[in-house]
């Protein structure tokens, strides 16, 4: 896997090492399967990082990055299954410009039970192989239906490699950095309200067609071309995750979104003036119902 995943994932997320990664309503269903075999899709999800030579790209541990080699510290669970699913499958959908390749090829390629059985066999599991090819589509299963393309019967090495990304853990070192990071933020958020620039932007009628062409060049991948929804939420509706005032719209855009999700920290590449806009125009979609519109989500406004 080439590189910059990086680039806009920012943010932080608990780190635990469920197999079921963010869909704990279907943990029940492993509860009579020994703790080794969970482990079994994350060890499939390895094999399939070495394949691909991810790691002449990346590296696990922030200390160990640079120019060439890129951290995923701290990942597990930091984005959702079906965020990870789509960037896999095509990058350029959720990062424009992302210089990482396509895998395509992950979202067909079956999983192989002679792989599992060569895993058990390292692993030296007693348990025999029916059970733990069970356990392994099970896990795939979990999230497969995690993603907005679900299949009753998916085992493809796509939800393989998701589940080992989920579970590659935050560093001390990336802690340290994550809480001066956090305690950052809190500084710009309070500098932020003061300046009030962005939302006195975000009231100018003229931002909202500028606010447009901004929303078509990064949002659209997640929101949809009207704002009807996709990876991300429903923009056109009276629901919001966060709030639904220019201000509140304005702070998402600015600092980012529910940590898992995927939406990023836009003011790391949009200007004020930038942001202002594209809140002006995402506050404006409210009420426009387009076709084919993603279902609520979050509290009414």
């Amino acid at each position: 896997m080439k590189q910059y995943i990086y680039i806009r994932l920012f943010g932080i997320a608990t780190v635990t090492f469920l197999t079921s990664f963010s869909v704990n309503k279907n943990i029940s269903i492993y509860t009579a399967i020994p703790t080794a075999e969970k482990n079994i899709l994350v060890a499939y999800g390895q094999k399939i990082y070495t394949r691909e030579l991810c790691s002449q790209c990346h590296t696990q541990q922030i200390k160990n990055q640079t120019q060439q080699l890129i951290s995923l510290d701290g990942l597990g669970e930091k984005y959702s299954n079906e965020w990870l699913f789509y960037f896999i499958n095509d990058p350029q959908i959720i990062v424009p410009n992302s210089k990482m390749p396509a895998y395509p090829k992950l979202k067909t390629n079956q999983l192989k039970r002679a792989v599992v059985v060569q895993i058990a066999t390292d692993k030296k599991l007693q348990v025999d192989q029916d059970t733990i090819w069970e356990t392994l589509t099970n896990e795939a299963q979990v999230i497969s239906k995690s993603t907005t393309v679900p299949s009753e019967n998916n085992t493809t090495e796509i939800l393989a490699l998701i589940a080992y990304l989920q579970q590659i853990p935050m560093t001390p070192e990336f802690e340290k950095i994550t809480k001066t990071r956090k305690d950052k933020l809190q500084k710009e958020i309070a500098a932020s309200d003061k300046k009030n620039l962005i939302l006195k932007i975000a009231n100018d009628a003229n931002s909202i067609e500028l606010g447009e062409r901004i929303y078509n060049n990064n949002c659209h991948a997640c929101h949809g071309q009207f704002g009807q929804g996709g990876i991300g939420p429903n923009l056109t509706d009276n629901y919001s995750l966060h709030g639904g005032s220019k201000k509140e719209i304005a702070k998402v855009i600015q600092f980012g979104g529910t940590p898992g999700k995927g939406m990023i920290a836009w003011r790391h590449v949009l200007s004020p003036e930038d942001i202002g806009q594209v809140t002006a125009y995402v506050y404006a979609l409210k009420g426009t119902n387009p076709d084919n519109a993603k279902i609520p989500e979050g509290e009414q406004d």
